[in-house]
């Protein structure tokens, strides 16, 4: 096995690992549960321009910050009461559940491991996995092979970092 093949057999472990380990975090570990206060928020839009005609912004929801130093993001839904309650995982800190005496916003989060993240997250575990699987099964891939996992690792964490800190 060359050298480059090692390092990125080594990085395919790691990254396994770490997205796996979020996965599991948010999904199967068992949350915490704390009182907190809304303490900001700002509106999360998207200019829309046109070729011809006025640009529009929509609004797409709000990034709500508390005073305990957690940020999460819902659709189009807007908080009224600072009050809440929110569930975290307990290694990342992603907040996972909103609820206070008004309702549960949970199903409107849009930041952390939920909304679009959660497919980035399963499809950079899933590909790993198999990418792994083909470099040490296979000991003799071709250089376009190579090249291809290489590349669409480094793009899919691209893609789970800009939607991660946009959101």
């Amino acid at each position: 096995m060359l050298n480059a093949d090692k390092i990125t057999l080594i990085s395919l472990f790691v990254l396994s690992f770490v997205v796996n380990l979020a996965l599991i975090d948010s999904y199967i570990i068992p949350k915490k549960n704390e009182s907190d206060k809304i303490v900001a928020y700002s509106a999360i839009e998207q200019n829309t321009a046109f070729r011809f005609g006025q640009p529009t912004k929509t609004y797409l929801g709000f990034r709500f910050f508390t005073k305990k130093s957690y940020k999460f993001s819902l659709e189009q839904t807007f908080i009224e009461n600072p009050e809440i309650t929110i569930s975290t995982s307990r290694i990342f800190r992603n907040v996972t559940n909103v609820y206070n005496q008004n309702g549960n916003y949970s199903e409107q989060l849009i930041s952390g491991m939920n909304g679009i993240n959660l497919y980035v997250f399963l499809i950079l575990s899933i590909s790993s996995i198999v990418s792994i699987l083909v470099l040490t099964l296979n000991g003799n891939i071709s250089n376009t092979t190579f090249s291809s996992i290489v590349t669409f690792h480094l793009f899919m964490i691209f893609i789970a970092t800009v939607i991660y800190f946009m959101v």
